[in-house]
């Protein structure tokens, strides 16, 4: 992989900065404010569809990788339009800490 797009939770801010930081490609990150999984499931769907579909399909990523995991169901109905999604197998964030 060359050039990736990362959206994830800032919960993970740290370590995620961490693994770009020591990533041989090229990862532009965006993180989106902690406690989505508070919201109702279609404002949390909702919100991390937006951020996915605003980015431009004219920037050459080769994936997203989403930083986030099943927290309250919000990744139900997400989808990738024209550049492939990568969505971790976690239940939530706290799998994270354990891989």
């Amino acid at each position: 992989m060359g050039k990736l797009k990362f959206i994830g939770c800032e919960i993970i801010y740290r370590e995620a900065c961490y693994l770009v930081a020591i990533s041989s490609a090229q990862i532009d990150v965006e993180f989106l404010r902690k406690g989505l999984h508070d919201l109702e499931t279609t404002d949390m769907v909702s919100k991390i569809q937006a951020t996915i579909d605003f980015v431009d399909p004219e920037a050459g990523y080769d994936a997203i990788l989403l930083g986030y995991a099943r927290c309250n169901d919000g990744l139900v109905g997400v989808t990738a339009r024209s550049i492939p999604l990568v969505v971790p197998p976690a239940h939530d964030c706290v799998t994270f800490f354990c891989l």
